[in-house]
């Protein structure tokens, strides 16, 4: 009876066992499934993300072109040109122009 009760007993501990490692295997499935997912969010974040400042640019430029076709109609210059004058300091470096001997 007793060497029964010991192999009914070690029976019961190996299915506890292996009961163990499929809900471990079943729990490391999920694990792995949830940073597929993670990954896939961020993804898309990202994605959307660049696709929103893509969009914001091509606003900022057409405004931009707006401007300027607005001003050339009215004759007048651009802002930018208005403010850009010949700085002196700016001048090529002789050393790098052509030697004239």
């Amino acid at each position: 009876a007793e060497a029964a009760a010991r192999t009914a007993e070690s029976k019961c501990a190996q299915a506890r066992a292996e009961a163990a490692e499929r809900e471990a295997a079943a729990m490391a499935e999920q694990a792995r499934h949830a940073r597929e997912m993670a990954a896939q969010q961020t993804e898309e974040m990202r994605r959307g993300e660049v696709m929103r400042i893509a969009e914001e640019a091509r606003r900022a430029e057409e405004r931009h072109l707006d401007k300027d076709k607005a001003m050339s109609s009215t004759g007048a210059e651009p802002p930018l040109a208005s403010q850009l004058s010949p700085n002196p300091q700016l001048s090529p470096n002789p050393q790098l122009s052509p030697n004239p001997q």
